[in-house]
């Protein structure tokens, strides 16, 4: 990534696979006077992400609140057929950082926009903090999927739960009612799909 920049000069370290090491809240180096952002740093290397990073740094130069704490909260998109879409962690991800995790799911042969649409494959699932309902990861396989992923980028920012995100009214016919199916679905509450009982 930085080879033959010469960061030594400026002061500036970088990590075994180097990339330039900073504060993830500030995006400052170990140089003061030297912020990094993009692919040359330990952050998710998409143009979205880039571009955020970018305001926080110029942000943090003009003294502004520092905000990178939801810097890593940043959609994953893949621009197939279904769509796919994430944010936050994945089952295996939580599981393995120590949580105790909800599940919801729904098919998408079970939308009817979808249905009219024959689109019949994908799913929506929802990944929450079992002990507090704080949804922590959101993954979509359906049209639209890179569309509807700022719904779920906002949920976790904003530390929603699942009780209130599944409140949210989604208009009818909309692929994007497979998010509140799904959301519905890790309260056992589903509404078009057998309610499953929630694990204890």
């Amino acid at each position: 990534y930085t080879v033959g920049l010469g960061l030594e000069n400026a002061g500036i370290t970088v990590d075994g696979k180097g990339r330039i090491e900073i504060n993830k809240k500030t995006l400052q180096t170990v140089n003061a006077n030297i912020y990094a952002i993009g692919d040359c740093v330990d952050m998710p290397q998409l143009a979205h992400a880039a571009s955020a990073q970018g305001v926080a740094a110029a942000e943090a130069i003009m003294g502004m609140l520092a905000r990178g704490e939801t810097l890593g909260i940043v959609p994953r998109c893949v621009y197939t057929s279904p769509e796919i879409a994430c944010v936050g962690f994945t089952e295996r991800q939580a599981v393995d950082a120590g949580f105790e995790i909800e599940v919801g799911r729904f098919p998408v042969a079970a939308n009817g926009r979808s249905m009219t649409a024959g689109e019949r494959y994908g799913l929506a699932k929802v990944i929450a903090e079992k002990s507090t309902g704080k949804i922590i990861g959101v993954h979509l396989c359906c049209h639209s999927a890179t569309e509807i992923i700022s719904e779920p980028v906002n949920m976790i920012s904003s530390g929603q739960v699942i009780e209130d995100a599944e409140r949210v009214i989604h208009a009818h016919p909309t692929v994007s009612e497979i998010l509140g199916e799904a959301l519905l679905d890790a309260c056992g509450s589903a509404l078009n799909i057998p309610p499953r009982v929630p694990t204890k």
